[in-house]
């Protein structure tokens, strides 16, 4: 094989000589050294064995991965991503009825209370919560991280000939 260094030389004679065409069979056997001449390439001891050690950790890792992943979804590994978390138990309730209105309701216990507002709500009047308009009224005690809530109900029924679009007019 000839070094670098050699062709270099044999180039810069031939040259010097001052031809302006190299012949065609140079040309030809130039190129075909130049495609299979094989290319030094930077080898470090271990590059080899690394690069297969690095291929078998990653196909172990995807092994260890897709079998835990099955044991995990058939019950195999206990705790794995937690505990379960447990069905909430259900919230004990007050049930509130309004006889005059015909419901109830249920609602946790403890936190709210219910009045049953004495008085009627005519037909064309202004609706207010806080006279005798015949309302239900909760509220739900206000706590250190919440506010109070409070929550009326009250029914109108539309009278006979009226739409219900003409109650909402008088309203």
């Amino acid at each position: 094989m000839i070094r670098h260094d050699d062709t270099d030389r044999v180039l810069e004679e031939w040259f010097a000589d001052g031809p302006s065409r190299m012949p065609d069979h140079l040309v030809a056997a130039t190129l075909d050294l130049i495609d299979t001449t094989p290319q030094p390439r930077l080898r470090l001891p271990w590059s080899s064995t690394m690069n297969r050690l690095v291929t078998y950790a990653a196909a172990l890792a995807a092994v260890m991965v897709v079998g835990v992943a099955a044991l995990a979804a058939l019950g195999g590994i206990g705790g794995l991503g937690g505990q379960p978390t447990p069905s909430p138990s259900p919230t004990p309730t007050d049930t509130f009825t309004s006889t005059r209105h015909g419901y109830s309701v249920r609602l946790p216990q403890g936190r709210w209370t219910y009045e049953e507002r004495a008085g009627s709500w005519a037909v064309g009047d202004y609706f207010d919560a806080n006279t005798a308009s015949g309302v239900d009224y909760y509220e739900r005690a206000p706590t250190a991280t919440e506010p109070g809530l409070y929550v009326y109900l009250a029914r109108q029924t539309v009278p006979d000939g009226m739409t219900f679009d003409g109650w909402v007019a008088t309203h």
